[in-house]
């Protein structure tokens, strides 16, 4: 009989580890940096859409607090005079 750590292969870097087949190490090192491509691209269009959103966030303040000031009572309403082109 042959002993079951013998079929593993030798020691090394993974121990008593299976022999590690090279095209699949290449796919996996292959899918890491594609997906670290991937996340810094994501972090990118995150980036960008953090900073619509905060550019939109002030606007939509300016908004609110011009539509405020037009629809405070206290104001005096505006005369209607005939611009000056008639």
């Amino acid at each position: 009989m042959t002993d079951f750590r013998q079929s593993l292969g030798s020691p090394g870097a993974f121990g008593y580890g299976l022999r590690v087949d090279q095209n699949r190490l290449t796919e996996v090192e292959t899918r890491y940096t594609y997906l670290e491509r991937l996340v810094q691209e994501l972090s990118t269009v995150l980036h960008e859409q953090q900073r619509t959103i905060e550019g939109l966030t002030v606007r939509l303040k300016r908004l609110e607090a011009s539509i405020t000031e037009a629809m405070d009572p206290s104001r005096e309403p505006m005369p209607h005079e005939k611009p000056p082109h008639y």
